[in-house]
């Protein structure tokens, strides 16, 4: 989200959150503050394996609510960004998930993050737009995870959400490349 027209006009839509990528290699990368920034959403500061410093200046900067991580950004990482950015600010740590073994790396982050966001497993960080393989996904019940997640999908066809809508109650899920909406009973 770069453009203050585009920007405003999804604000218009009552979403919940927006996010503002902030990792160079992306074709989406927020290089420079907007003209305009939403004040009715959530902003989302998506990074991936940054500077700690760096996270802190942009949500000064972009009065941020939210840090996505999408990289490979350790326990301890999380620990030291979250003694820098202060307790106020919610964190997301984005998995790449192909199979329910995927899923065990969560284990390490269920006391220090507040949702886990599950992305298609693929060579890219997020964005690939590959669609999400619906039946590994449903191996996540195989493993008790212990924070509210996101799935994030890509064009899923209406068995497919209509499986995921009847069994999905503490997770939202995000279509890839758009902007989240997320569940009422969530506390944003």
């Amino acid at each position: 989200m770069r453009d203050p027209e585009n920007i405003r006009a999804i604000e218009a839509l009552g979403v919940d959150l927006m996010g503002f990528i902030f990792w160079p290699k992306s074709s989406r990368y927020v290089g420079e503050r907007p003209a305009y920034l939403p004040t009715k959403v959530k902003r989302v500061g998506v990074f991936v394996d940054d500077d700690i410093q760096n996270i802190k200046q942009k949500v000064e900067d972009f009065g941020l609510d939210i840090i996505q991580l999408h990289g490979q950004e350790s326990p301890d990482y999380v620990r030291q960004l979250t003694s820098v950015c202060g307790d106020s600010i919610a964190i997301i740590k984005a998995f790449n998930i192909a199979t329910a073994e995927d899923l065990k790396q969560t284990n390490a982050y269920n006391d220090i993050v507040d949702y886990f966001l599950f992305d298609t497993k693929a060579k890219m960080v997020g964005g690939n737009g590959t669609k999400f393989d619906w039946s590994g996904g449903r191996q996540r019940h195989q493993v008790r995870l212990e924070r509210p997640h996101f799935l994030s999908w890509r064009d899923p066809i209406p068995s497919q959400w209509r499986y995921w809508s009847r069994r999905c109650r503490r997770h939202q899920d995000a279509p890839s490349s758009t902007v989240h909406r997320y569940r009422p009973e969530l506390p944003f």
